[in-house]
């Protein structure tokens, strides 16, 4: 049997069902009504994963609960081995920026290059209000050519920058309209992030609710959410392949970019568009940041404010742009003669879990991040030589990023590290792709940027190592870009490592982060005979990876394929000495040998073997029930929650009914500190992060014999914390001292999987996924394939929502989309019903923790299901309707199917996504009939008309239902 769970039907996931021996006395072998047109089908199994008994799950994921057999009941066929994969190549192929020096990545860079600061007094607004009024604002812009006038009156900044940074890497990478009509359009994909999405909407609407909800923007629910620039670019664009956003405070961006090589590396996209944006420089930004004292207060001279490892630094200064890059399939840019940047090798995500507002004192996770990074890539340390570092300017993060730094490659003596952010101060969620394009021009141009304002270094601090107040020529052997994490307040650092041949730049996060750490390593392509062939390394929070090398000889001796430069150094050995002598000490793709030149743009990566992912947990917080078994009891009785609101006074809107939690404690899973600080929506993380862990069998003993590095989390949310914004916004009204200084890290979407991560000590990949109510399907997805790719062993993931507020429900009245049937709450949520008139709000949480099935095995666990596949698909279409023809929707089933090696007639089981709207629902269910319909045994329903529409939490308890169907 095989049974489907749709959150969006524009994310799959398949999984199977392990066989087990049903237990003859336990009550959860009864045939339990409520699905009983389904649960006829189910029958015992005597061995795990057997062929004659598979269950599969689309669109979400599948559980048998606890009366299946131990994962050691059937070895025979559990040693059976995934296939061997081939790797597929990565190339960039195009740039685009939006920035405070400049809006193209020449003009940007020869700023950086000549030392011009973009640091001045804000001009935006009054900020006389607060300690600080100098940024890195962008004073001259104009979206015209780039963004239609209707979207430019309508959305954030943090959009239109995403928009017309997405344009230029596109233009940039050689596309036309002819060109992008002629390709594979369901191949191209959009994976843009923000650490803080729309705060300038966000702030608007506020202020309209204290008049009325209808003087809310029924635009503000699509446009405050962080992924909308993807899907507006999607739909100008046509691109359905995967789109989604990444949230990782300040290592937003390169989560985005390893995450959409990734894609092409799977085989499910032949180019992505990937980056990062946002423009905080506005009051609630200004106020938000002022609040958590991190901001410098040196507004007497404001060029002079950012200054990276100078002993008068007194913290970052807030910037604002965005920065995209155009990744590629290598033969699909070769057989469009696509002028290549560099390559993309690899990559590796870690997380600090060690404070909120303070990295690691051993810089543990970084150290880890650079390891796994240069082990994917096969750079040797000691060949970089340039890092472009995080270094944002505050009192106790640059130093300690400096010595980690320096413990990993101060063994070159040739290492020069500097600091973009000297000049545009910190770019929050956009850092990390604008510091990556920096990377790439210093490839290009065999230029290093100076680092400006350092007059007095920090004691401890070689300046024979950073780069001095003028900028410097360097034979880049392999640099990177780091970025450890954004806020000083987060503790969850991520740590991102990029490596590319040619130039090295490093980039960690504030002392203040999420911890997110990056490390990526690139290769560039030469572009002149006296630029040499390199590998280097951007770091954004220095707890996530990705590498990348140069595409070399190739495309270089075909000379179509090479990029300009406007920058000439001075006179040097010649290109091919030059490339001689650095060949001989890195190679490309981590091979012992040196490629000869045209084998370089020829080799094929070696096949790597499947690790198979299984479910050994499941945590949920939900109207129904905070206990898997309560809630699909009450599902099986037709139980409904939906009620009138009590949480607030609602009397002023049309809608005054939901899927609210009326009664729920965290005690036993949250300290009381927390639980003081925190909102609902974290709260509800937490717990049933905790609950899982718990139904997986991991208990302290447990926990402390887990390979920590190799335990990830990502748990997204649609909307995240709307509630502290709202409350800051009403702060703010009064003084920014009355704002909560948590507000910027609690207000983001990724604070829950940190602090989860915090508490668990847990440093494997860990970030947030924003994609609507698709959302907990991106993060399970996102989830097996770190643990398929060898990033984890196990990763908690699924998604949390907690609308039920004012904000809330006005934002979404102004929308017009939700049921009035206010008289007859239970009867409101009616899918496929002619008299449905809306959805109905609801709100909880949903963690399933996934597991590398040797490791699994291992330590005796549980098994519920086996992940095998999934696929990303978007609908390009509308901002609020599906396609009439679903098209998207037919795209999704059968990538998913493809990859399942499931066949649609086998499929006779759908839990829908259908949520009640008047087209929604009908337009899903043909597509359902058209993909599914042959099978006469199809039957599908929704959780929906007994919960509400848990937005982002949808796919995610959607996939609880559908695992407990099968029980």
């Amino acid at each position: 049997m095989v049974v489907s769970s749709m959150a969006s039907p524009l994310c799959t996931c398949m999984f199977q069902t392990p066989g087990r021996k049903m237990m003859p006395n336990s009550s959860k072998c009864r045939n339990r009504g409520g699905f009983k047109s389904m649960m006829n089908h189910i029958e015992s199994f005597e061995e795990f994963f057997g062929t004659d008994s598979r269950r599969f799950c689309i669109f979400g994921s599948s559980r048998t609960r606890r009366l299946i057999s131990r994962a050691s009941s059937s070895e025979e066929v559990m040693a059976k081995k995934k296939p061997l994969t081939e790797q597929r190549r990565v190339v960039v192929t195009g740039l685009g920026v939006v920035t405070p020096l400049g809006h193209d990545p020449d003009i940007f860079y020869n700023n950086l290059l000549e030392g011009v600061s973009g640091i001045s007094e804000i001009e935006g607004f009054d900020c006389s209000q607060f300690p600080t009024r100098i940024a890195g604002e962008i004073k001259s812009f104009s979206a015209d050519v780039w963004v239609s006038p209707k979207i430019s009156k309508r959305a954030d900044k943090s959009m239109i920058y995403t928009l017309t940074a997405g344009k230029k890497a596109f233009a940039d990478g050689g596309l036309t309209e002819e060109v992008n009509r002629g390709l594979d359009r369901s191949k191209c994909g959009i994976i843009i992030g923000s650490a803080l999405g729309g705060l300038k909407i966000c702030t608007e609407s506020v202020a309209a609710l204290n008049v009325s909800y209808k003087k809310i923007t029924p635009f503000y629910v699509p446009y405050v959410s962080t992924n909308i620039g993807s899907a507006i670019l999607a739909m100008d664009l046509g691109w359905m392949g995967p789109n989604y956003s990444s949230s990782a405070a300040c290592a937003t961006s390169n989560f985005c970019i390893l995450n959409a090589a990734y894609h092409i590396k799977k085989g499910e996209t032949h180019m992505m568009l990937c980056g990062g944006s946002d423009a905080a420089v506005i009051p609630l930004g200004l106020g938000g940041f002022s609040a958590c004292r991190t901001l410098s207060k040196r507004n007497y001279e404001p060029t002079k404010a950012s200054s990276p490892w100078d002993t008068n630094r007194d913290g970052f200064v807030i910037g604002e742009g965005a920065g995209v890059l155009l990744l590629e399939e290598l033969e699909h840019a070769k057989r469009r003669g696509a002028p290549i940047y560099a390559e993309f090798l690899g990559g590796s995500f870690t997380c600090d879990a060690y404070h909120v507002t303070k990295p690691h004192p051993d810089g543990a996770g970084v150290a880890l991040c650079i390891e796994k990074a240069l082990e994917q890539s096969g750079v040797a340390r000691e060949d970089v030589n340039y890092i472009n570092a995080h270094a944002a300017s505050t009192p106790t993060g640059d130093l300690k990023e400096y010595q980690a730094l320096i413990r990993c490659f101060g063994m070159n003596p040739e290492l020069k590290v500097n600091s973009t952010k000297s000049m545009i101060g910190h770019l929050l969620g956009a850092a990390g792709a604008v510091e990556a394009v920096a990377t790439i021009k210093a490839i290009q141009t065999g230029l290093v940027h100076p680092n400006i304002n350092l007059e007095n270094p920090d004691e401890g601090v070689d300046m024979e190592v950073l780069v001095g107040s003028k900028k410097e020529c360097l034979d880049i052997k392999v640099p990177q870009w780091f970025w450890p994490g954004l806020y000083n307040h987060q503790k969850n650092p991520s740590d991102r490592h990029i490596c590319l041949e040619a130039q090295e730049q490093h980039e960690f996060t504030n002392n203040w982060n999420f911890f997110d750490n990056i490390l990526a390593l690139l290769v560039p392509i030469p572009v002149n005979p006296w630029c040499p062939s390199m590998v280097i390394s951007s770091i954004a929070p220095p707890l996530c990876t990705w590498l990348v090398a140069a595409c070399m000889s190739a495309a270089y001796e075909k000379g179509d394929h090479m990029r300009s430069s406007r920058f000439q150094p001075p006179k040097r050995l010649s290109y091919w000495a030059r490339r001689k002598t650095l060949l001989s000490k890195c190679s490309i793709g981590g091979g012992t040998d040196v490629l000869p030149a045209k084998e370089a743009m020829t080799k094929k990566w070696p096949p790597t073997e499947k690790k198979r992912v299984v479910i050994t947990g499941l945590g949920v917080v939900t109207q129904l029930g905070h206990d898997p078994d309560i809630f699909y009891n009450n599902l099986l009785e037709g139980v409904s929650r939906i009620s009138k609101i009590e949480g607030f006074d609602c009397s002023q809107f049309p809608s005054r009914i939901a899927g609210e939690i009326k009664s729920f404690s965290a005690d036993g899973f949250l300290t009381p500190k927390i639980s003081r600080r925190a909102h609902k929506f974290m709260i509800y993380t937490l717990t049933a992060g905790k609950k899982a862990l718990t139904d997986g069998g991991i208990t302290e003993e447990v926990l402390k014999e887990l390979e920590k590095g190799k335990c990830g989390i990502i748990i997204g949310s649609a909307l995240g914390g709307l509630r502290i914004f709202a409350e800051s916004i009403e702060a703010l009204r009064v003084s920014y001292k009355k704002m909560n200084p948590f507000c910027v890290p609690f207000g983001t979407t990724n604070m829950g999987s940190a602090m989860l991560a915090m508490e668990l000590g847990w440093m494997g990949p860990n970030y947030s996924l924003s994609s609507a109510c698709a959302t907990g399907n991106f993060c399970i997805l996102n989830a097996a394939y770190h643990i398929k790719r060898g990033d984890a062993h196990m990763t908690l993931c699924g998604s949390f929502g907690a609308a039920i507020l004012p904000i809330g429900l006005g934002d979404f009245s102004a929308c017009r989309i939700l049921s009035k049937r206010n008289n007859e709450p239970t009867k409101a949520s009616r899918p496929w019903d002619i008299n449905r008139d809306g959805f109905v709000i609801g709100e909880g949480a949903v963690v399933l923790l996934l597991e590398e099935l040797e490791h699994a095995k291992r330590r005796g666990a549980t098994i519920y299901a086996e992940f095998l596949g999934g696929s990303f698909t978007c609908d390009a279409y509308h901002v609020n309707d599906p396609h009439p023809d679903g098209a998207s929707f037919a795209l999704c089933i059968e990538k998913a199917l493809a990859q399942s090696g499931v066949a649609r007639e086998d499929v006779n089981y759908i839990n829908a996504h259908a949520t009640s709207t008047p087209t929604g629902d009908l337009k899903e269910y043909r597509a359902l009939i058209h993909c599914f319909g042959k099978n006469p045994e199809l039957k599908v329903n929704s959780a929906k008309s007994m919960i509400g529409h848990l937005l982002g939490v949808s796919g995610s308890v959607d996939a609880v239902a559908t695992v407990l169907v099968v029980i």
